[in-house]
């Protein structure tokens, strides 16, 4: 790759404006399921800056965020389209002397899949990593490359997402503009709306000077249609001696129909009689037409939400189909089932997309219903009821916003699974109870089984199956730690604090007022 073509492969990588941000669920999916289906200890998401690679997602090398560039293995891999596979570093003169193979982390096996993204530029990789020489198999290559494709749709829609949210920030900047930067017009006039004081701009909104304006009833200058119900409105202010704001249509010099939003507020004497009406208006018909060029923009940008949660889904199932069909071509029986955990963990985030594409609301998820579609497909996929497992779940009708029901979905998937693989040898029949409560106010998700229970010696902080330890990662994101007892059966259970975190709400400029 010549400086030119690094060069362009850099800026497309700026402009994914990924670098240096915090984890995200579905980059730690990717490399979670590359680290069971190679059965190696490693696995990272790395992005290959200018002089240095930086981890998006890191299993196996806690406490390491990037290396330098001209040490980085994955700086040979973006050279090429094809799986960099080194079975040996130690014996490969290109990294034989790497302070990465003679020191710290050992590395003696790698295998990277470049990252390809939009123009062909390839800006990173999925990549493997052992401390001991090895050999992928072709399946595990297949699923290795696959992997790469997912992590460049997810930084694409990532990055359409991230767009979306700026174009709207832009449009309620523009809106705030119009609206805060106009001077408001300020008027005194008697009780019975004959106009003492008016200030130069509330004057030029009508084309005079403010003597001209001076003695003159304020009902005047207001259109038609409306002088009635401005005088009745001033009438229950004074009445009410409390401040009250309404909107009318006021002529401007033109002579055409203005709207204005006025705050009327009476102001009394000694006796507590009114005195006057302080009037403060200001001119909101460039903010009503923007208020609807505003729908107008939330609308267009909920219709391209939806394209995206919906190509994100479609993009999702057709990697599951692949390893669907990867799995059948498998006489492996472990590598099948490794590929069946992976594209079920494929289909649990699919599904929130589905579901998002499906509702009204964009940001928010039901939980109810995303955890009835979840067992449903864990019941197709395990053959539950084909073996007499009743699948039975409990769940409070809560919300979560996207970035949340990835995981808890992951998590919810692993457990089950788990239950059904190891809880029921043996037996004919068996239940599996899922409950999602509220336990002051933070949300508990409880997985038990009524099976064997679990081992003598077993330690759910210290896993030995991938699932487990994926979904123990995954509690740990929405702030939770996992618990597991036994007797009888299998409990696991972890409070998710983070799981229904409220966003925060955007008030627009005339709620703020």
């Amino acid at each position: 790759m010549d400086a030119l073509d690094d060069e362009r492969r850099l800026v497309a990588l700026n402009a994914l404006a990924v670098l240096d941000t915090p984890p995200e669920p579905v980059f730690d999916a990717i490399t979670a399921l590359a680290a069971q289906v190679c059965e190696v200890p490693i696995a990272l998401v790395s992005l290959v800056d200018v002089d240095r690679q930086w981890f998006k997602s890191n299993i196996g090398l806690p406490g390491v965020t990037q290396t330098p560039r001209e040490v980085a293995f994955c700086h040979h891999a973006i050279e090429q389209t094809a799986v960099l596979e080194v079975t040996d570093a130690q014996a490969d003169p290109r990294f034989c002397d790497n302070p990465l193979v003679t020191g710290r982390p050992d590395i003696r096996f790698y295998a990277g899949a470049p990252i390809e993204v939009a123009g062909g530029h390839r800006i990173g990789t999925v990549c493997v990593i052992d401390r001991q020489p090895r050999q992928l198999t072709p399946g595990q290559r297949s699923v290795l490359v696959g992997l790469a494709h997912i992590a460049s749709l997810a930084l694409a829609d990532r990055r359409t997402r991230l767009e979306a949210v700026q174009a709207l920030a832009t449009s309620e900047a523009r809106y705030r503009a119009i609206v805060e930067d106009q001077s408001e017009l300020i008027s005194v006039a008697d009780p019975d709306g004959t106009l003492r004081f008016v200030n130069a701009a509330y004057a030029h909104h009508f084309g005079l000077a403010p003597q001209d304006m001076a003695g003159r009833n304020l009902l005047d200058f207001v259109a038609d249609a409306d002088r009635p119900a401005v005088a009745m409105h001033l009438a229950a202010t004074r009445q009410s001696r409390a401040a009250a704001s309404g909107v009318n249509r006021m002529r401007s010099a033109a002579g055409e129909a203005r709207w204005v939003s006025w705050v009327n507020r009476p102001l009394l004497g000694a006796d507590g009689e009114v005195q006057a009406i302080q009037s403060v208006g200001r001119d909101i018909t460039e903010q009503r037409l923007a208020e609807d060029g505003l729908r107008t923009a939330v609308a267009e940008r909920e219709t391209l939400l939806k394209e995206v949660y919906h190509r994100v889904k479609n993009n999702l199932q057709m990697v599951q189909s692949l390893l669907s069909l990867q799995q059948r071509g498998l006489a492996d029986p472990q590598a099948q089932r490794a590929l069946q955990d992976s594209s079920r963990r494929v289909r649990a985030m699919a599904m929130v997309h589905e579901r998002l594409y499906q509702a009204g609301d964009l940001g928010s998820l039901p939980l109810r219903g995303y955890t009835a579609d979840l067992l449903r497909q864990i019941d197709e996929a395990t053959g539950a009821s084909r073996h007499g497992v009743s699948l039975q779940a409990e769940v409070l009708d809560l919300h979560c916003q996207p970035d949340s029901a990835i995981p808890y979905g992951l998590i919810l998937t692993e457990l089950v699974t788990n239950a059904m693989e190891h809880a029921f040898i043996g037996r004919t029949t068996g239940r599996v109870q899922i409950e999602l409560t509220l336990q002051d106010g933070v949300p508990v998700l409880s997985i038990a089984d009524d099976g064997l229970g679990l081992p003598a010696g077993f330690d759910v902080q210290a896993p030995s199956s991938m699932g487990l330890q994926l979904a123990s990662a995954l509690v740990t994101q929405l702030g939770g730690r996992l618990q597991a007892t036994s007797a009888p059966g299998a409990r696991f259970s972890a409070a998710l604090p983070r799981l229904v975190a409220a966003p925060q709400p955007v008030v627009s400029p005339l709620q703020a007022r």
